[in-house]
């Protein structure tokens, strides 16, 4: 359509490889179908992408049910409430429908060693490497930078542990003779204030989660 263009950039044949290689990896014309609907539902949130009825979507975005004594209290949610619960409606089919894709991906690409006799191994021993966004910092970060963010100084975190720490302490037990490698950039106390149970800001911002507003 009569969509914004990128300088060197070619949508339509970019989508022509993603379907390409989608054939390869035996998504069926069905399965394809409705990865675009739920991919254009996810865009522009369209309800007859969907194929669900548009007034029960209106009824679960727009009002929250409780129970309370055994009865349902209905509330009828502000204009803010309603795009906060769209807004995380939409991530939530976004994250399963990729989630799927990967799960398809994986069960074309790897298939379990044959057995004597032709029986299938049950167990499936396999690594999967997803690439990250690397640390991120914009003028207003949102809580999915402070997510990528916090997993990038787990990893550094990791790194360090490994080649530093636990690489020197290894010497240290063999007697090796070798200069001491110093390092600042130890962060575990900051990963601990973050992530590390019981009391910490994943937990705090989670307990926060569940009450309006």
């Amino acid at each position: 359509g009569n969509c914004t263009r990128c300088d060197g950039r070619d949508d339509l044949k970019d989508f022509a490889s993603i379907r390409s290689a989608m054939k390869v990896l035996a998504f069926s014309e069905t399965e394809y179908l409705d990865i675009s609907r739920c991919w254009r539902a996810s865009c522009t949130w369209g309800t007859s992408s969907c194929k669900v009825d548009e007034a029960e979507v209106q009824e679960c975005l727009t009002k929250k049910v409780m129970l309370m004594r055994g009865e349902k209290v209905t509330t009828l949610l502000s204009m803010a409430q309603t795009q906060e619960v769209r807004n995380a409606f939409v991530k939530a089919i976004y994250g399963k429908m990729f989630v799927w894709i990967v799960d398809k991906m994986n069960s074309i690409v790897y298939k379990p060693p044959s057995r004597g006799g032709g029986e299938q191994e049950e167990e499936r021993r396999s690594i999967g490497l997803l690439d990250i966004f690397g640390f991120e910092n914009f003028q207003t970060n949102s809580f999915e930078q402070f997510c990528i963010n916090l997993a990038n100084e787990a990893l550094q975190q990791f790194f360090v542990g490994h080649i530093f720490k636990l690489e020197q302490e290894e010497y240290e037990r063999e007697s090796i003779s070798w200069k001491n490698i110093t390092f600042t950039t130890d962060n575990q106390e900051a990963l601990d204030m973050i992530s590390s149970r019981p009391l910490n800001l994943i937990a705090l911002i989670d307990e926060e989660s569940k009450f309006p507003q």
